[in-house]
């Protein structure tokens, strides 16, 4: 009677070798789009390790923190957000990136100028009877 053993062993993964397992493998979470007067929030996990986030942003904006937020969003925000992940030895990096949407508040404006009438803030207001419509003989333009 033959009998066959077969041995298998693992090999235990180092702590440097999981961190930079764990810097290939991250992803960037956000909460784009958002609205004016909203909080931007954006993050990636914990690799682990001797690790480095840097940051980079619209309006000269740098964090070295996996989550970060930025509360009462305006337009200046919008735009790309990078992330340069790495390990402390320079072995293992991650370089990603999002869009971050910023929104204008939506809405019905509060406008109360009557029909066939003008209102303006540095002159007095207008009326109008009727409005024609027509085409400048000089430039030869169709309005």
């Amino acid at each position: 009677m033959l009998l066959s053993i077969a041995f298998c062993s693992c090999k235990k993964v180092s702590e440097d070798e999981q961190s930079c397992i764990n810097i290939a493998n991250t992803v960037i979470t956000h909460n784009s789009p958002v609205t004016i007067g909203q909080n931007i929030e954006f993050s990636t996990p914990e690799v682990g390790g001797y690790r480095i986030y840097s940051w980079i942003g619209p309006n000269n904006y740098i964090s070295q923190y996996p989550e970060d937020y930025i509360t009462d969003a305006e337009l200046k925000h919008e735009g790309r957000y990078y992330l340069n992940l790495y390990s402390l030895t320079g072995d293992c990096k991650k370089i990603d990136s999002f869009y971050m949407d910023v929104k204008l508040k939506q809405g019905s404006p509060s406008c109360t100028v009557a029909n066939n009438t003008t209102s303006f803030n540095n002159l007095s207001n207008d009326s109008y009877t009727s409005v024609i419509k027509g085409i400048e003989p000089i430039f030869s333009k169709r309005p």
